[in-house]
C-alpha cells in the first residue's frame, strides 16, 4: 500500500511537497514545481531494485500525479 506523508528536508515540512513511501521505505517523491510551463505537479519514482519502464511525469492535480505514480509503480 501507498502512503504519502511530507517531506522534511530539515526545515520541517515541505508545503506541496510529498514523499511517497510503501512498506515504510521511501519510493518516489511528488511535489509543486516553483516554476512549471504546463503542469504544476511533478513526481518520480526512486526506489532501488525496482524500475518501471516511466519513472517521472507531471500532472495538472496532486490526486492525478497520484494515480499516474500509482499506475506506474503497479505495472509490472
Amino acid at each position: 500500500m501507498l502512503t504519502r506523508r511530507p517531506t522534511d528536508i530539515g526545515f520541517g515540512p515541505a508545503p506541496d511537497d510529498y514523499s511517497i513511501r510503501e512498506d515504510g521505505e521511501t519510493i518516489g517523491r511528488i511535489y509543486k514545481a516553483q516554476n512549471f510551463t504546463t503542469n504544476p505537479w511533478v513526481w518520480f519514482i526512486h526506489a532501488r531494485g525496482r524500475r518501471p519502464a516511466k519513472t517521472q511525469g507531471e500532472a495538472d492535480s496532486l490526486e492525478s500525479a497520484l494515480e499516474a505514480f500509482k499506475a506506474e509503480w503497479e505495472r509490472k
